[in-house]
């Protein structure tokens, strides 16, 4: 199978970290670096889409990068995740490993205890410059931000069924009490 779905370069964590459950197969390893045998981990959709099925652990996917094209042996499973809205169905992906095939940005997501936010942006700071450090946002603020429309609407459309219910109360009392007179 040749992918050209989402591609995605991960650290061996990866998964721990963003509580993605594996679902077949292994996580990354410390030892899936350059020079180890080639692999890649699919998400449950793609999984599907391409070996309905069959096992997808142990298959081969040539996956493109800027660095060619190779043959990678899937060693894991994933399950799906709604990486930009969370109305939409999950996309097929495709997870390499970040020593395999380093990428020119990153993301950091670091699992911590509430307030270790400002500690970790000072270290980050020391070690990668200020530009990394002021990035940092947490998950649960990127979530919120992401359903705040949906949020926004919702409030909205309740709202206008709620003047609608007001507006439309008295003629249905009327009515009401025109029925039970009767």
């Amino acid at each position: 199978i040749y992918a050209d779905h989402e591609c995605r370069s991960v650290s061996p964590t990866y998964f721990d970290v963003m509580n993605i459950p594996v679902s077949a197969g292994r996580t990354f390893r410390d030892t899936d670096r350059p020079g180890a045998p080639e692999v890649a981990i699919v998400n449950e959709a793609f999984a599907r889409r391409y070996w309905p099925s069959e096992p997808a652990v142990g298959r081969r996917v040539r996956i493109s990068t800027p660095r060619g094209a190779a043959w990678r042996t899937v060693v894991g499973v994933v399950g799906n995740v709604r990486q930009n809205e969370l109305d939409n169905e999950p996309r097929p992906e495709v997870f390499l490993p970040l020593p395999q095939l380093p990428a020119r940005s990153i993301a950091v997501v670091i699992r911590t205890m509430d307030g270790a936010l400002p500690s970790i942006s000072t270290d980050l700071a020391s070690v990668e410059g200020q530009r990394l450090a002021s990035s940092l946002r947490r998950l649960d603020d990127v979530v919120a931000r992401t359903v705040a429309p949906k949020i926004a609407l919702a409030f909205v459309v309740a709202l206008c069924a709620a003047v609608a219910l007001v507006l439309a109360a008295p003629d249905a009392l009327r009515h009401f009490r025109r029925r039970v007179a009767i």
